[in-house]
């Protein structure tokens, strides 16, 4: 973990752009996997998984299945980073379902076309699964099992909180589980998008600009633990803004990694007794910033949709 001074504290970041597949969906597909395995799924013949991924999720379940007797298919949108999905081209076993998906519902979001087609994938390919991350336990395990107590560990043993994205739910779905089997009380706080749908119906007109960041729809995983999180709503804008005030301190992270600590300086300077002081706080940083090289930290795309001067006045020179 990586120890910083975001504010006037200084907090803990889980960064994650270390594992083998780049994010902390290794978690998830490890666990997923594990348990394929168990069940001698890859010993029944040629399989074939079906994903709905932006990205770093097949790019987990490429790099966890490597060898083994299956395909995957990724349904993904023309939303989603494309250098991530050049990286997931050049996995053997691994094919991008063409075209990509562009049927954005009134938020801007594809996600139900999305899937609509992974359904369709699944029950016309020859043992198939869709592995749904939006609402299966076992992605959420591998949280459970693997981030969370690894994370404690690093800060020493005792925390005070934990901010993490609410991503698709897994993550966040994960940590409570967590404290729940621990009696734990710290807090938890999801950084969303102000956009999404996640916790709740996002604001009239409304649209989220930033690939891997926020939800168009609410998904199982966080609806099982809603009443349990603090949810922090974040605006496209600020979560830029975290991503250029992390680099400032050394760290390279996508968006939802700036969202995060938009959402912990929004939290301290809001609801400063929220949070603890006297024991570690962690921020969970997803992923690191070089599949966003094309948006989040290109100029031009940055004054095409608008976030500068607003966040980076220095790139209009």
């Amino acid at each position: 973990m990586t120890l910083v001074k975001l504010g006037d504290r200084n907090v803990f970041l889980k960064r994650e752009d270390q594992n083998p597949s780049g994010s902390h969906k290794a978690y998830a597909a490890r666990n997923y996997v594990e348990h394929l395995r168990d069940t001698r799924w890859f010993e029944s013949g040629r399989g074939t998984l079906v994903l709905c991924s932006s990205g770093r999720h097949a790019q987990a379940f490429a790099k966890q299945t490597e060898g083994e007797n299956v395909d995957i298919i990724v349904v993904s949108d023309v939303l989603s980073s494309p250098i991530l999905l050049d990286e997931l081209t050049a996995c053997e076993h691994v094919a991008i379902d063409r075209p990509l998906i562009n049927d954005p519902d009134s938020t801007g979001s594809h996600i139900r076309a999305r899937l609509k087609r992974s359904h369709i994938l699944e029950q016309t390919q020859l043992r198939a699964i869709f592995v749904d991350q939006y609402s299966d336990p076992i992605l959420a395990q591998g949280y459970e099992k693997y981030l969370v107590p690894q994370m404690i560990e690093q800060a020493g043993g005792e925390i005070g909180g934990i901010f993490a994205p609410a991503g698709t739910g897994g993550l966040v779905n994960g940590i409570v589980r967590y404290r729940e089997k621990v009696g734990g009380r710290w807090p938890i706080f999801a950084a969303d998008a102000e956009g999404s749908a996640l916790f709740r119906t996002p604001p009239a007109g409304s649209k989220r600009r930033l690939p891997g960041f926020g939800n168009g729809i609410k998904t199982q995983l966080i609806a099982e633990v809603s009443s349990k999180v603090v949810p922090v709503w974040v605006t496209d804008v600020e979560a830029v803004a975290g991503c250029y005030h992390l680099l400032e301190r050394g760290v390279y992270v996508g968006p939802s990694s700036g969202a995060t600590a938009a959402a912990y300086l929004q939290v301290i300077q809001n609801a400063p007794k929220f949070v603890a002081t006297d024991k570690p706080i962690v921020l969970v940083m997803p992923d690191a910033g070089d599949a966003y090289r094309s948006t989040v930290y290109d100029a031009i795309w940055l004054r095409k949709n608008g976030f500068v001067p607003t966040v980076l006045p220095a790139l209009t020179a």
